[in-house]
């Protein structure tokens, strides 16, 4: 299949969301293992560990004790059931580890890098399904964050990250034999290619639409929480502001007018309010020019118009859209 690197992102996404499409990703992998592991990160983590049978994930994250997001993961519990597995945007890999040793004081646990040297790719389409299939020699896994490994030690995982679709591990012996197989079976996406299919999937990245300073429920990551579990970790904050309905801004979509795409931080406004919030990502995407960004509550609602400020001093209007942009569906294949 053809590389997308020198095509326009927006054709290149919609390509493979019709086709499959695959590209490399920049990923970190924490092992907590020791009889404790699972009261101990049931204590730090947002979704319930505890649930977790073996080969089963779940999207999670980690709080501040006042609630602010510390990061987002993916949670595994490992098929052989004697560790549970973090998977996290690679960049702050070794916060998460330091804050976990951090923890462990009096606990039964050993943290430690895993799949270090792998390659991992995201896979997305109608036929990722298939292709991953092909690949594994299985049937790919089923809910998001679950695994299925191969014989030749390949891992796929289900995710959402860029639209339902999976991910694939691949230790350093199967890597280029792993990216034979995807190259020859599908669109190569470059990383613009793969931001417009995580805006238009309406999927926020830590580090560009959460950060430290945000809570989870105005970075829309309530999918990554359990109402229902034990204490952990920022758990007050959250049953507070749920109970009280407390966020005063939350991460919305945008479709912009015209052709420009506003860089991150670009000032929203509203009738009445100046400060009405703030783009954190955008793209050109086959649907116009469309962002992620916080809006006030006051301007919140689908379909409400607030203006944005470019750069060069210029504005644009920017409709609230519903997120995701695109509907989801399986990625099937068969």
């Amino acid at each position: 299949m053809t590389s997308a690197s020198e095509r326009d992102p927006g054709a290149a996404a919609q390509a493979a969301r019709f086709g499959v499409g695959f590209g490399q990703l920049a990923r970190g992998v924490l092992r907590v293992s020791g009889a404790d592991r699972v009261r101990f990160l049931q204590g730090l983590t947002t979704h319930d560990v505890a649930a977790l049978q073996p080969g089963q994930g779940q999207p999670s994250a980690m709080l501040s004790v006042k609630g602010r997001v510390l990061a987002e993961l993916g949670l595994l519990a490992s098929a052989q059931g004697d560790a549970l597995l973090l998977a996290l945007p690679a960049d702050i890999t070794a916060k998460v580890h330091a804050l976990l040793d951090k923890h462990a004081i009096a606990d039964d646990v050993e943290i430690s890098a895993f799949a270090e040297g792998w390659v991992a790719w995201v896979v997305v389409g109608a036929g990722a399904a298939r292709l991953v299939e092909q690949i594994l020699g299985a049937a790919p896994p089923v809910g998001e964050w679950s695994a299925r490994a191969s014989a030749s030690g390949v891992w796929a995982l289900a995710t959402r990250t860029h639209g339902v679709g999976f991910e694939l591990w691949a230790p350093p012996a199967a890597a280029e034999a792993t990216r034979a197989a995807l190259a020859a079976g599908a669109l190569e996406l470059d990383e613009a290619a793969l931001e417009v299919l995580r805006v238009e999937a309406g999927q926020p990245r830590y580090g560009v639409d959460v950060s430290e300073d945000d809570l989870p429920l105005e970075a829309r990551l309530d999918g990554r929480l359990s109402f229902s579990k034990g204490c952990y970790v920022g758990q007050e904050v959250v049953v507070r502001v749920t109970s009280r309905g407390g966020i005063n801004h939350k991460l919305c979509g945008l479709k912009l007018a015209g052709d420009v795409v506003p860089p991150a931080g670009t000032r929203l406004a509203a009738a009445g309010r100046d400060d009405a919030g703030r783009i954190t990502s955008a793209v050109r995407s086959r649907q116009g020019v469309i962002a992620l960004g916080y809006v006030h509550k006051t301007a919140w609602d689908d379909g409400h118009e607030l203006t944005a400020h470019l750069p060069d001093g210029s504005t644009v209007v920017a409709r609230v859209a519903p997120l995701p942009f695109i509907p989801t569906a399986p990625a099937g294949g068969h």
